[in-house]
């Protein structure tokens, strides 16, 4: 196979092993990725579980740029290679030759910003039509991924149309052109881009040590306007893929993906892609749903709850003894721990990664810049969960300062003012919010900030704040529906939120979640003020016109997890 730098890497899919073992996660991430720094509001019993969608793309360290290794060299030899190589023995002029060899070299070694510069010029030389086709493809492909990590998205992503175009193009070149649409944003692109690559190199994408760009499409450009027939397209694709590591959200794919196929009679096929989720959470949006009703009860369609809970956290743990160098598995272990209240277990996992880290530093990890926050966090949520709340205050606060730079801390800063908000400490929780700027993050973080503010104005009984906050969060509810749910609930609109759910119900893309939202789940403890939150949900959902809505579509059950959102 040909390779586009000069030290054995496949640019920008990286050098590092593959993943290796079947993960269970639920993240949610809402600051800005620009600063290489994803968090999320995981705290049980409040935090919305839908994958969001974060529309930059980040300029990428070299560890990441190049994280996904000769993963390509097992068997993924590129279309267009084997043309390309006979299609002419003429070698382009010495010094157009010489360009090209010091392109990818700075490419090789994340010299973005000289990349960008020498192949701007490379482009724009008038020689550049007497180079043979191939030349042309390697210096124009080069020259997307430079755009892209210098944060040029709009010029990254027409030059990785041109690349795609050539008869050379590959695999390479259609990441390079999702990554740079996922960034515009250009949903139609993204989502061609992901379905070109799912077809024809299935086992690149199965082989990716990190999910992140397939989940931007599926969490969020998938759900901008596609049809059906290309959403069936892209997930019968994807669901051929034999994932070393089912990606975040997978169960949620399969969910609709089954849909889908019983919309065109296929029964067997959609029995079959049910079978393979094994979030817990997405099965019960399963079985409280009755559009699944005729298959549902098929031998072999759906895990029982409790024991996808289970083989959740195993296949977790698995993951975590196979993979002793990242953080990430010990994470996502810690949090599957937590939603089925081993709170204990929890506190086991990130006090051993804590351990390690004042034993042998960050440099224990791969993953450490961007993991080990989320460690600091799900310790601060086990805690609050065990209702130890000064501890997990005060763990939340170091997370909330564990960077140097605001921006990076976002996510545990905001989950900050969210207990402090819950536990009645309206002041601080006012003055933790200060440290927060709109500015750093995405507008589902936005939507986790402004509620955040709305419970501060509810406690000091200040109308103008308030309206502002619920003004923002009713006029933005797209970027966070679940968070407009809860803030209603917080203002005591009961009409208007009931009116919301029936909304929800009614409408076929947000009924799982909002079938998920009015099941009955464990109880963890709490402060009064959540106490007194949830029994005016219950009351909510036990109106006459929502159970209503809820029977013609649905059902409730009980279920030994922790409720995950509004």
């Amino acid at each position: 196979m040909a390779w586009h730098t000069k030290n054995g890497e496949f640019y920008g899919l990286g050098r590092y092993p593959a993943r290796s073992c079947l993960k269970y996660e639920k993240l949610q991430q809402f600051h800005r990725l620009g600063s290489r720094h994803a968090a999320a509001r995981v705290r049980a019993g409040t935090w919305d579980r839908t994958i969001l969608a974060v529309r930059q793309v980040v300029h990428v360290t070299l560890r990441a740029t190049l994280l996904v290794a000769c993963l390509l060299a097992a068997g993924c030899a590129m279309e267009g290679r084997h043309a390309a190589a006979t299609a002419s023995s003429a070698q382009p002029p010495e010094e157009e030759a010489a360009g090209i060899r010091q392109a990818q070299t700075l490419v090789g070694t994340a010299r973005w910003v000289q990349a960008d510069a020498l192949l701007k010029g490379l482009l724009a030389r008038p020689d550049f039509a007497r180079l043979e086709p191939t030349e042309q493809h390697t210096l124009v492909s080069l020259a997307a991924l430079a755009a892209l990590q210098n944060r040029d998205a709009p010029r990254a992503l027409a030059l990785s149309r041109r690349a795609c175009a050539s008869p050379a193009g590959d695999a390479r070149d259609w990441f390079t052109r999702l990554r740079a649409a996922n960034s515009v944003p250009e949903p139609t692109d993204a989502i061609l881009a992901l379905t070109i690559l799912a077809e024809r190199w299935p086992q690149v994408l199965a082989r990716l040590p990190d999910y992140e760009p397939i989940v931007q499409v599926m969490g969020n450009d998938l759900q901008a306007g596609a049809s059906d027939a290309q959403r069936y397209e892209l997930l019968a694709a994807l669901h051929k893929i034999k994932f070393l590591d089912e990606p975040r959200g997978s169960g949620e794919w399969w969910r609709e993906f089954a849909l889908l196929q019983l919309a065109r009679g296929e029964r067997l096929s959609a029995v079959q892609t049910l079978a393979r989720i094994t979030d817990p959470y997405v099965i019960i949006s399963i079985e409280a749903d009755r559009r699944f009703d005729a298959i549902r009860g098929e031998p072999g369609a759906l895990a029982a709850v409790p024991e996808a809970a289970e083989e959740s956290v195993q296949a977790e743990l698995r993951y975590a003894q196979l993979s002793p160098e990242r953080l990430e598995p010990m994470n996502q272990l810690a949090e599957i721990l937590i939603n089925c209240s081993r709170l204990q277990q929890a506190l086991s996992v990130t006090d051993a990664a804590i351990e390690q880290q004042d034993e042998h530093g960050g440099s224990a990890w791969s993953d450490y810049e961007t993991q080990y926050e989320w460690i600091l966090i799900n310790r601060a949520n086990a805690l609050f969960s065990l209702g130890r709340y000064q501890a997990a205050l005060a763990q939340m606060e170091a997370a909330s300062r564990l960077h140097e730079q605001p921006a990076a801390n976002v996510s545990a800063t905001i989950n900050l003012a969210d207990m402090y908000n819950q536990l009645g400490e309206t002041q601080r929780a006012a003055d933790t919010l200060q440290r927060v700027s709109a500015a750093d993050v995405t507008p589902y973080g936005r939507m986790q900030l402004e509620i955040e503010k709305l419970s501060v104005a509810l406690a000091r009984h200040d109308e103008p704040a308030g309206s502002r906050a619920l003004d923002y969060l009713r006029a933005h509810r797209d970027d966070a529906i679940s968070t407009y749910q809860e803030a209603l609930l917080a203002a005591g609109r009961d009409a208007e939120g009931a009116a919301l759910l029936i909304a929800r119900l009614r409408e076929p893309r947000l009924r799982s979640d909002a079938l998920l939202a009015v099941q009955v789940y464990a109880v963890d403890a709490q402060p009064a003020a959540v106490l007194q939150e949830r029994a005016r949900w219950h009351a909510l959902v036990n109106r006459v016109d929502v159970q209503q809505a809820i029977s013609s579509v649905g059902r409730v059950a009980r279920y030994p997890l922790l409720m995950v959102n509004y």
